[in-house]
């Protein structure tokens, strides 16, 4: 399972993902809005974890794309 997180706090960001990656799970992470949504947009994620408040891109603004793209990902 491929999930992609997109928190601009470093210390939740490596928590969230060290837990995750420790359960198995293949994890990429950023902490910036637009590589966020470029990276969703890139290739297929299983689950997206998004903060709302981001640098660049807020969440709510990556979220209403990806779905008016079709992109259907649990977020």
């Amino acid at each position: 399972m491929r999930i992609l997180i997109i928190e601009d706090n470093i210390d939740t960001r490596d928590l969230i993902k060290l837990s995750l990656e420790s359960e198995g799970f293949l994890v990429e992470a950023t902490s910036d809005g637009e590589r966020g949504l470029y990276l969703a947009k890139a290739s297929p994620f299983d689950l997206i974890i998004l903060d709302l408040s981001l640098p660049r891109r807020n969440g709510i603004s990556i979220c209403k794309e990806l779905r008016a793209i079709g992109d259907h990902v649990p977020i």
